[in-house]
């Protein structure tokens, strides 16, 4: 009969104890978690830098494509000049909008 008394001591103690507190991580578990941090700035970094450089491009190869136009239209530097502005815009344009995608 003092069995049941004791049984429900004990699982009211495991119940209302606090659990005990994890270790601390290990050595590799730091590394690791230093190097997940390391890979994920490189990675932000990238994608920004990437984003930008796309941005940049893009302005420049529509800003070539209207001055070829325009320089074209009006004959300015032979005519000529505005032509290899035109294709100059739409070879950057295809390299820019490959890299976006």
């Amino acid at each position: 009969m003092r069995v049941i008394p004791c049984l429900l001591t004990i699982l009211c103690l495991c119940t209302t104890m606090p659990r005990p507190v994890k270790a601390q991580e290990s050595m590799e578990e730091k590394i690791d978690g230093v190097f997940d941090r390391i890979e994920s700035l490189i990675s932000h970094t990238a994608t920004r830098l990437t984003n930008f450089l796309v941005t940049v491009a893009r302005i420049a190869y529509g800003t070539m494509i209207l001055l070829g136009v325009v320089t074209w239209l009006t004959g300015f530097w032979g005519g000529r000049a505005g032509t290899r502005l035109i294709i100059s815009g739409i070879m950057l344009a295809a390299v820019a909008e490959f890299v976006a995608l």
